[in-house]
């Protein structure tokens, strides 16, 4: 027969463990310090912070915790308005033209109701 012994994996599992919310505000102000104030990069961060013991977030969950923070470093530039776009163009005229002449347009005219209308609801 064979013989079948048991192998313990020892190497750590493919998720990250869940970090507290209590942990993360107890280093708000120090991570907010390396990444914002020193411009420090995640990678960077990761690496410092992986000697503190208990506290072992991945890559992908400091981004997550800056975005809930708003620690936001690259800002985007609002994008130029084209001059076709632009308020300055000229505004359509109030004039028409009929048959190669200017005119102003007719004023608004209430449609006329009769009075036999009126009379027959009474």
């Amino acid at each position: 027969m064979a013989d079948f012994s048991v192998i313990q994996y020892t190497g750590s599992s493919s998720r990250a463990k869940r970090i507290a919310p209590v942990e993360w505000e107890r280093r708000k102000a120090e991570l907010h310090q390396l990444y914002i104030c020193e411009n420090r990069t995640v990678k960077e961060i990761l690496d410092l912070m992986e000697t503190t013991p208990a506290f072992s977030p991945s890559d992908k969950q400091y981004v997550e915790q800056f975005k809930r923070w708003n620690f936001t470093k690259y800002l985007i530039k609002p994008k130029p308005v084209p001059a076709h776009h632009s308020r300055s163009t000229p505004q359509p005229s109030t004039f028409m033209e009929s048959a190669g002449r200017a005119r102003s347009p007719a004023p608004f005219q209430p449609p006329e109701t009769s009075k036999a209308t009126h009379k027959a609801g009474s």
